[in-house]
């Protein structure tokens, strides 16, 4: 993986992505696959490793200096440069030796580790001088007695992880800023990049590694080389050398004009990458992968004990906790949720083999017939909620023109630090918020015309246990659960906000719901812990807003 298909990482990352995330994650996975690539660093020199669960072995705040130096072409005139030290490098204890790396202001907003790097800093006040913007930072200038300096940490983060893990809780989102990034969830967001930049392989961290192996090994003596990777040479030849060999042997043998950089583009990863690849499985297929005869086997054993905890009047059924029949419960619906897992991700993986294979013929089809192509799928317009990633969206690839340029980039991923992205419905009884093009332009949004007549929806002539998870009109998700009342009862529309809100409330004020408790919604096992946790669940799941 090189440079290009790094940027296209980003860009999906930043432009294409549609899932909600916590502003802080968004900017930290980006610095932590600048640094992975530009480092060549196995990810457990920086992040948490699996093999370390829990250890909080993971680059510190010590080991990150910034420091103002006087530019090489005016004394006068001062940058800002990040010196990172890896000691959590492999084989620490034997031959193992730490690493250091310096780094410079790039001029792509999309590479500026040292941006990223103050972007934290300055949105969550972890400097010692307690910086109220990031142009005080830059205004800073060396005494003439100096040649440098610091801009220091405060001495009580100097122990903690730079890079810390985000958590989801039942009021939302939070930075826990103890414990360590863990290794498997930057794992995780890569490979799901990867599917979503529209790569045809299944990519990994190390593919970073060894994609930026190539160029250092071109640029670095071998003493050099053999520090950065960790290796030596026989090891670097063995398991780093690429398959394809990136020469213009027509040249070399008839002496024609090279085109090295046209041979070497063949090579790349993002060679046959396409966006509009399948990332996840419509309604037919999710239907189709239901009928998987060992999934229904599971979701019947797993329904027998559910009805068996009911008929012995645990309601929740949280409150069977203990007894045998909980444990045959929890299970099967583990099984039911593993292999239902494991059957989209076979699914997705088929449709985009047969997307792949078919697609090229298709395009060529098309142009052969000069027809449209009507079955090639098209990508959909980016909208964001944020004005902030807006604008760092259509910031990431425009070179910086100076200072200014600069500073604006840095105080947008500030401000995104500490704001949270919330999820997107597809259907709406309220007005929506603003939503922003890349280009920083407002949308027009839907009308905020009341819903009426919701009674006349399709659900109403679906009995409760036919229910869609996503409900077309808000209703209480806890008369649902109660089969003593009618299903006209059960499904009640609620279409007013506050009169809704009232009836819930009313429901959890009776101590039932003191303890953890099962959603009620018959399609639904999703365990909850309090009213603020049913609620965001009853929005984010069933699109009931409260």
């Amino acid at each position: 993986m090189y440079v290009d298909d790094l940027y296209v990482i980003l860009h999906a990352f930043w432009v294409d992505d549609s899932r909600p995330l916590l502003g802080f994650f968004r900017i930290q996975v980006s610095l932590l696959l600048l640094l992975c690539a530009v480092t060549a660093s196995r990810p457990g020199a920086i992040v948490e490793g699996a093999s370390a669960k829990g250890s909080n072995k993971a680059l510190l705040f010590k080991h990150i200096e910034l420091i103002k130096v006087r530019t090489i072409e005016d004394a006068s005139k001062s940058t800002i440069v990040a010196n990172v030290t890896l000691e959590n490098v492999k084989n620490k204890e034997t031959s193992g030796k730490p690493k250091k790396f310096s780094f410079r202001l790039e001029v792509t907003p999309a590479f500026c580790i040292v941006s990223h790097i103050l972007s934290i800093g300055i949105s969550q006040g972890l400097f010692m001088n307690e910086f109220t913007s990031v142009r005080q930072i830059f205004k800073l200038y060396i005494p003439p007695e100096r040649e440098s300096l610091h801009i220091k940490w405060k001495s009580q983060l100097l122990d903690q992880p730079f890079f810390c893990n985000v958590k989801s809780s039942s009021i939302g989102t939070g930075i826990s800023r103890e414990e360590a990034f863990p290794y498997a969830k930057l794992q995780q967001t890569f490979v799901r990049l990867g599917l979503l930049a529209g790569f045809k392989m299944r990519l990994e961290l190390y593919s970073l590694r060894r994609g930026s192996g190539r160029n250092i090994n071109s640029a670095l003596d071998p003493v050099e080389r053999n520090q950065v990777i960790g290796n030596t040479a026989t090891t670097y030849e063995k398991h780093y050398t690429p398959l394809h060999i990136a020469r213009d042997f027509q040249s070399i043998y008839f002496g024609s004009p090279a085109e090295d950089r046209l041979i070497s583009s063949v090579g790349q990863m993002g060679l046959t990458r396409d966006r509009r690849a399948p990332t996840r499985l419509n309604e037919a297929q999710m239907k189709a992968l239901r009928e998987d005869p060992k999934f229904k086997t599971l979701c019947k054993k797993r329904d027998y004990y559910r009805s068996k905890l009911h008929g012995e009047g645990y309601r929740p059924i949280s409150q069977a906790r203990g007894t045998r029949l909980y444990g045959e419960y929890d299970r099967y619906k583990r099984e039911v949720n593993n292999r239902l897992q494991k059957l989209v991700r076979d699914g997705i993986e088929s449709a985009r083999c047969d997307f792949y294979e078919s697609i090229d013929s298709k395009e060529v089809k098309m142009q052969l017939d000069g027809t449209a192509a009507a079955e090639v799928p098209t990508l959909q317009t980016v909208e964001y909620e944020l004005c902030e990633r807006a604008a760092i969206a259509s910031m990431l690839p425009k070179p910086f023109q100076d200072d200014s340029d600069r500073i604006e980039f840095i105080e947008k991923l500030a401000e995104l630090c500490r704001k949270q992205e919330k999820r997107q419905t597809k259907t709406s009884n309220r007005k929506r918020t603003t939503g922003f093009n890349v280009d920083g332009g407002n949308d027009a949004q839907l009308s905020n015309k009341r819903i009426r007549g919701m009674a006349e929806v399709a659900e109403k002539d679906l009995p409760v246990s036919k229910l869609p998870l996503k409900l077309s009109y808000p209703m209480c998700l806890i008369c649902i659960g109660n089969e003593a009342f009618a299903d006209e009862v059960r499904m009640k529309p609620r279409p007013r906000k506050d009169v809704l809100n009232k009836h819930v409330d009313y429901h959890f004020s009776h101590p039932e719901f003191e303890t953890p408790f099962q959603c009620f919604h018959p399609d639904c096992f999703r365990e909850l812990v309090d009213k603020g946790h049913f609620k965001r669940h009853a929005y984010d799941v069933h699109n009931v807003l409260h």
